[in-house]
């Protein structure tokens, strides 16, 4: 055996077993044997303690207060164009402002449309119509005239002096009998609009829906002989029948009254 090993023994083998002996021995020793306090800065290789080794509490001490904010660095090359975008669509987008509804086809508002925006000189295609007819047509048919009546009335009361077929009736009354009163009641069977003159100068009255079977009010002249009362009434009835009547009523001297009354034909207004 022993000649086994003398064999194989050779210079190199012995040296590095040796070698590895002192290391292993050494490294025990040294761990195992190492006095406190002695290891210092001379035992200590340069930038051999790193971050891992330092206790949490160091590295807080060491830690130092932010800095100013430094400047401003150079701005950076402009960078390359991007890839252009798909085509943007407004079909089925709200419209806003003064239009309603949707894209492609919104459509203006209601009540959008002021008078603040029409142009000065703006003209709509049918202004010159009236309700949608050619002003020759705003007064229609030839009309006619019902002649005229007189007639005097001895003692008060109310009489009928004028019927105008699907329309009304005029009535006087002399009152007292020392004033005239002239009144137009509906017999039309539906409400009418009224106008009233009368006479004084003042601006007519207006009846904007006088009801089938009511009457206006009366028309009334100033007491005494001689008082005479002119009334005009002018009635738009149905689908646009008018009537214009004159009455002229007055009280005579010997009591009662005496009436004159024209109607003026129909037409459409």
């Amino acid at each position: 055996m022993f000649d086994c090993l003398r064999t194989h023994l050779t210079y190199a083998n012995v040296t590095a077993t040796l070698a590895l002996f002192v290391a292993l021995g050494g490294a025990s020793y040294a761990a195992t044997r190492l006095p406190a306090h002695s290891v210092g800065t001379t035992q200590l290789k340069n930038k051999s303690i790193t971050k891992a080794k330092l206790s949490p509490k160091l590295l807080a001490q060491l830690k130092g207060k932010v800095g100013p904010k430094g400047d401003k660095g150079d701005t950076g090359a402009r960078g390359p164009a991007g890839t252009a975008g798909t085509g943007g669509g407004i079909n089925g987008i709200a419209a806003g402002g003064d239009l309603s509804g949707t894209y492609p086809n919104p459509s203006i508002g209601a009540g959008k449309v002021t008078t603040s925006k029409f142009a000065p000189n703006a003209v709509a295609p049918d202004s010159s119509l009236l309700g949608g007819k050619d002003p020759s047509q705003y007064f229609q048919g030839v009309g006619r005239s019902d002649g005229v009546s007189a007639g005097a009335i001895a003692s008060s009361g109310v009489f009928s002096i004028l019927t105008i077929p699907s329309t009304g009736e005029i009535a006087v009354n002399c009152v007292n009998p020392a004033q005239a009163e002239v009144v137009y009641k509906n017999t039309s069977g539906s409400d009418e609009r009224v106008f009233v003159d009368d006479g004084s100068g003042a601006a007519p009255t207006f009846v904007e829906a006088l009801s089938n079977g009511s009457s206006t009010n009366p028309v009334s002249s100033a007491t005494g002989a001689g008082s005479a009362k002119h009334a005009t009434f002018l009635v738009k009835s149905g689908l646009g029948n008018v009537s214009v009547v004159d009455v002229f009523e007055t009280v005579n001297s010997g009591g009662g009254c005496f009436w004159f009354v024209s109607h003026y034909g129909q037409g459409y207004f």
